[in-house]
């Protein structure tokens, strides 16, 4: 493997819409069919991470010769780029539901679930909401390369917890998350919220 480097994004990237193409072809590549962000096209996919980036305190890209291989995107209000998302793709996302009864069944489903079940309040304010390695390279390495930088930064921001969610049935990411140090914090019927003391 050549030199690793990193590029911290942000709303004013210089080459963002370049970049946001990258986002989509290691995220098309690296996330299951079972993700519902699998559905979406290409443009709609730029349009959210650049809403994700928009929110995030921290995005940070890992290069090889200049070569992306994976990025991160994470922060404390980072999930009002999904409303956000939301708010505009109201009809596109209706129509990939009904579309695609298996995931409009599972939305049913996490909303009665939500509904019905007694709130649960995460611990940690600082969440990791996208992290995805090209799936050319997965299991070399780059990932645990990658967390870790991204937690150097954490730490050099006094930032020493945070947390995520994983669908259960994504059994290599969980492994991942908890061979990296990540506790289970909360088990919800069909996902995991998951948090990490730094240090």
């Amino acid at each position: 493997m050549e030199k690793l480097d990193f590029k911290i994004l942000s709303k004013s990237t210089e080459d963002i819409d370049k970049i946001l193409n990258y986002f989509t072809k290691i995220h098309h590549a690296a996330y299951s069919k079972e993700h519902f962000t699998s559905l979406f096209s290409d443009e709609k996919l730029n349009q959210y991470y650049k809403l994700l980036i928009y929110y995030s305190d921290l995005s940070i890209m890992i290069y090889s010769n200049g070569i992306p291989l994976g990025f991160i995107v994470s922060g404390k209000n980072v999930s009002l780029g999904v409303k956000e998302f939301k708010k505009l793709n109201k009809f596109y996302l209706s129509l990939l539901l009904v579309l695609n009864p298996v995931f409009f069944i599972e939305k049913l489903k996490a909303i009665l679930i939500a509904f019905f079940s007694k709130n649960h309040v995460n611990t940690t304010e600082y969440r990791l909401l996208s992290i995805a390695v090209d799936n050319k390279i997965q299991s070399k390495g780059i990932g645990n390369i990658l967390l870790t930088k991204f937690e150097d930064i954490l730490i050099e921001r006094s930032i020493l917890t945070y947390g995520l969610s994983v669908r259960k049935d994504n059994a290599r990411a969980i492994k991942f998350y908890l061979n990296n140090g990540f506790e289970i914090e909360i088990d919800k019927k069909e996902t995991l919220y998951l948090k990490k003391n730094i240090k």
